[in-house]
């Protein structure tokens, strides 16, 4: 049985948050994805933890959250990808 473009959508929103839970140790607090085509969309709102959102007020804050980030996605590209 095929699935529809919602269900789908809905199981990588689902398995985005499960996740952020597992990697942030919280989840984000909205999650929307959509499918183009062979293109996937996940925009996410609400993703820092409390430290982070303290740290981002500054630009040095802002600068260290966006590193830190980007190294974590780095590593954990290839998991993201088996997500999806």
């Amino acid at each position: 049985m095929s699935r529809t473009k919602g269900e789908l959508e809905a199981d990588i929103t689902r398995a985005v948050i499960r996740f952020q839970r597992e990697q942030q140790g919280r989840g984000p607090v909205d999650v929307r994805t959509h499918l183009a085509g062979d293109l996937v969309v996940v925009r996410m709102s609400g993703i820092f933890t409390p430290n982070e959102s303290h740290l981002i007020a500054s630009e040095e804050g802002r600068r260290l959250v966006r590193s830190a980030r980007l190294e974590l996605r780095a590593i954990n590209h290839r998991e993201i990808e088996e997500i999806v």
